[in-house]
């Protein structure tokens, strides 16, 4: 019974932290509050700089590179809709053979122009650049391709590197020769490789060590159905070091969020839940085995009825059910919309879906029955928890795990007299610190489900 306590502890303990990351203007990776809006394949769709002025969106996944070199003449192909023009970038070839007609990386100047602005006006703000989708004949062939492409993608979309702009590397992204680099890169990769994922293998380990030789923190997300694992994804996933993954519960009827809400309909915060084939769980599980353990899942719904194949679309109640039911989970970053448009058209009570999700997010954060998911927090008083954790974190720092996580603080500070004063005391701002830090290890200490 008391090491069920401390489990609730922790869970208090997270949800604490959220509240903290609330008040950062920079975006948290950890947060669970986090709203993730794809942008670009809207139907007139209103300028970059709309959404990047608004407070309820903390990242922007830019959709799509939806040609990789090999069928678009040896660059990526781009297309972001009413944000581009015919223009292209003339391609240097692929494996000897130039076919001018394939060159398919677009010139967009509105949104080279956007992408200024909203780095200036909303420096917080993490944009990232999607690979693939559902339309296109993408494919790499070989981890020598999927390297070559990594390496392409950093060149032209990555941080301005003089030397390789001279040498004939354009820069799509960069305004009146003021350079502007993504902060990631993105997979939504939907069709299976025919190359047994050899290239989408290597090209994810290469944009890891390009990100580690840069200054700067860079993002590998990705955006797979819900099915796990996603077939066309997995072998990627169990080899690379992904940050989010923001899992489209939508147009997979057995696994998709309208089937959870649908086995829930009575669904009130705190309740136990029927998880009806919803895989949030599973993917927890199946990323637990992979390099990506500590990445944080994002619920992934379509921004309204038009986004996606008809009934997988959910009201604000619906969704704000499933948002509380799973918001407590260790490993929740928060909620990623398809898309950009249809969520600004879907509006109730004067705000529209997007914003209604960060709104859903806030409540759950601020809600006394924000950590009911694998739990019953709701039936305890708020200050016990915070004991229990404060005595879990002191028993194990001092008892079981004491020297091994104070030689872990000490390393990652520098200071042998802060490890002294974590192990010994469990003082307030280093225990902070260090749950920040370790929170997945503190919670598979803690059996929490």
């Amino acid at each position: 019974m008391f090491a069920t306590l401390k489990a609730y502890g922790l869970l208090y303990a997270v949800c604490a932290s959220t509240l903290f990351s609330l008040g950062l203007a920079s975006f948290d990776v950890t947060s669970k509050n986090n709203v993730a809006v794809y942008y670009g394949q809207g139907s007139n769709q209103q300028s970059l700089s709309t959404y990047c002025a608004d407070s309820s969106i903390d990242v922007i996944i830019l959709s799509f590179v939806y040609l990789f070199p090999q069928q678009a003449n040896g660059y990526p192909g781009i297309n972001f809709g009413n944000q581009c023009s015919g223009e292209t970038y003339p391609g240097p070839g692929y494996a000897g053979n130039n076919v001018p007609a394939s060159n398919q990386l677009l010139k967009c100047p509105n949104l080279q122009r956007d992408l200024n602005t909203c780095r200036k006006s909303s420096p917080g703000k993490k944009i990232l650049l999607s690979l693939g989708g559902a339309n296109g004949g993408y494919q790499l062939t070989g981890a020598a391709d999927g390297v070559d492409f990594a390496t392409k993608l950093w060149y032209i979309f990555g941080p301005r590197q003089q030397a390789m702009v001279d040498s004939g590397y354009p820069r799509p992204f960069d305004y009146n020769n003021e350079a502007f680099s993504v902060d990631g890169f993105d997979l939504d990769i939907e069709h299976p490789p025919t190359d047994g994922a050899e290239g989408y293998k290597a090209m994810v380990i290469e944009l890891r060590k390009l990100y580690g030789a840069a200054s700067g923190q860079f993002y590998l997300t990705a955006s797979p159905q819900c099915q796990v694992p996603d077939n066309n994804m997995k072998e990627m996933l169990s080899v690379g070091s992904f940050d989010m993954i923001f899992i489209q519960f939508y147009n997979t009827p057995f696994c998709s969020a309208r089937q959870w809400v649908s086995t829930n309909p009575n669904y009130k915060v705190g309740d136990a839940v029927a998880t009806g084939g919803f895989t949030y769980d599973a993917w927890t599980t199946w990323m637990a085995t992979t390099p990506s353990k500590n990445a944080r899942l994002y619920i992934g719904l379509p921004g309204s009825a038009n986004a996606a194949n008809s009934g997988f679309d959910l009201t604000v109640p619906e969704a704000s059910n499933l948002i509380n039911a799973y918001y407590c989970s260790a490993n929740f970053g928060g909620i990623a919309i398809w898309e950009a448009t249809y969520a600004s058209s879907n509006v109730v009570n004067g705000k529209n879906f997007y914003q209604n999700m960060k709104s859903v997010l806030t409540t759950a954060a601020a809600g006394a029955g924000r950590c009911s998911h694998g739990s019953q927090l709701r039936d305890k008083p708020r200050y016990q928890f915070q004991d229990y954790f404060n005595d879990y974190f002191k028993d194990n720092l001092q008892h079981k795990q004491g020297d091994q996580y104070k030689d872990k603080f000490r390393d990652e500070q520098g200071d042998d007299k802060q490890g002294d004063e974590l192990r010994n005391n469990a003082g307030d701002e280093l225990k902070n610190k260090f749950w920040h830090k370790h929170e997945g290890e503190l919670f598979s200490a803690s059996n929490v489900d």
